[in-house]
Formats: C-alpha cells, sequence, structure tokens
C-alpha cells in the first residue's frame, strides 16, 4: 500500500504568468559578499605594516648581533696572536735567565680561550762576588726586557734596573782594577827589601862566625900572659 500525503490541487499557471515570473527573477539583484569598507581596508594594511616592521626589526638585531660576533672574534684572535708573540719574546732572548710565558684567558661566545694578557718572569739579581758576570747577565736582562715590538711600561722598568746594576758592576770591577797594580808596585820593594835584610842578616853572621873561628885560634896559637912559658933565643 502506497501512502502519499494529499497535496491541494493548483491551477496550472498560464503562459502570462511564467513570463511575469521570469521577468522577476531578472529583476531581483543577485545576492554578493559585502564589501569592506574604508576602516577595515586600514586595519589591515596597518597590521601587515606592523608585521612586517617587527619582522624587519627581528632580521635587523640578528644581523647586527651577527656584526657584533664577529667582531669580537677578530679582536680576541688579534689579542691573543699579539700577546703570544710579545711573551714569547721575551723568553727567547732571556735564555736561562727568563721564566716560561704565562697567560690570562678570555672565552669567546662558543666557549673557546684567547690569551688576552700574560708575563714571563726574568731574574734581575746580580751575581755575588763577580762583577764581570753580573755585567754580562745585565745585558742579556736588558736585552729580553726590550725584546717586543712594543715594550710595556713593566718591561721599560726592567730594562732601565738591568742598566743600573751593569753600571753599578762596572764600577766595582774597575775597583777591582784598580787595586791589584797598586799591589803589584808595592810588592816588589817588600820583596827587595825583605831578600836585602835577608842578606845582611846573613853576612852578619858570617862575619860574627869569622871573628869567633879568628879568636880561638888566636888563643890557641899563642900564649897566655904569665904563663911562665917563655921563647929561648
Amino acid at each position: 500500500m502506497n501512502i502519499s500525503p494529499a497535496l491541494p490541487s493548483f491551477p496550472p499557471l498560464s503562459p502570462p504568468a511564467r513570463e511575469q515570473l521570469a521577468g522577476d527573477n531578472q529583476q531581483r539583484p543577485a545576492v554578493t559578499q559585502p564589501e569592506p569598507t574604508q576602516g577595515e581596508h586600514g586595519t589591515e594594511s596597518q597590521a601587515e605594516g606592523k608585521r612586517d616592521d617587527v619582522q624587519q626589526g627581528v632580521n635587523q638585531r640578528s644581523s647586527h648581533e651577527e656584526i657584533q660576533a664577529l667582531e669580537e672574534l677578530q679582536r680576541l684572535e688579534r689579542r691573543d696572536q699579539e700577546v703570544r708573540v710579545h711573551e714569547q719574546a721575551h723568553a727567547a732572548i732571556g735564555g736561562r735567565y727568563a721564566g716560561a710565558p704565562s697567560y690570562e684567558y678570555e672565552r669567546d661566545s662558543n666557549g673557546k680561550s684567547y690569551a688576552v694578557a700574560g708575563e714571563v718572569q726574568i731574574d734581575v739579581s746580580v751575581v755575588e762576588g763577580n762583577p764581570q758576570a753580573t755585567i754580562e747577565k745585565m745585558a742579556v736582562v736588558r736585552r729580553a726586557a726590550l725584546a717586543p715590538a712594543q715594550p710595556s711600561s713593566a718591561d721599560r722598568a726592567i730594562a732601565a734596573e738591568a742598566s743600573q746594576k751593569e753600571a753599578q758592576a762596572r764600577a766595582e770591577l774597575n775597583q777591582q782594577d784598580s787595586k791589584p797594580k797598586s799591589s803589584r808596585q808595592t810588592e816588589p820593594s817588600t820583596e827587595a827589601e825583605d831578600k836585602d835584610s835577608d842578606e845582611e842578616k846573613s853576612v852578619a853572621a858570617s862575619e860574627t862566625t869569622q871573628r869567633v873561628v879568628e879568636a880561638k885560634y888566636q888563643k890557641a896559637t899563642s900564649p897566655s900572659v904569665g904563663s911562665g912559658f917563655q921563647v929561648v933565643a
């Protein structure tokens, strides 16, 4: 069994009515999306402009940070080379009077260490009792202190101290050189005087011995007075 809803019957449209309906549909405007107003256009443009500005600022900051990091790396590399060359010059010229270089380090953003300062210990003590050795040592110390291309104020102070001690050692050496000469001038006369004195003592002793012998000989060969012995002619 088919059940169909009962629908009221409508009279068929006449041709003039169909033409009128079609005309009404043609005259009715089509439905379209509403166009944004001027205010909406400005808001979207401003938002896009802000996004562009933010992105541009981020890019600029990133580029600036990269440039700063590169400049800092180059600075550390240059400083590391300068410090090492400077201290190695001290050690090379100082030889046995200079210690090994020691450095202070600074790390970059990647954790790599670079030498930014350094020092070399130099022995500036005099050689006790040996002015000539002191002169030679201080000459080496002075050259070692002034070995770098650009000596620091501390380097120049050590060189000045070495020059002062070298001058003092030269003065002491000159005094020692002059003292033996005067001694050599006085020593021969003293030795001659001693020799003369010994000769005089030897001569005096010989003369005394001779007189004693003569006296004994004379006593032995000559009769004593009042002995009762007379020579008969």
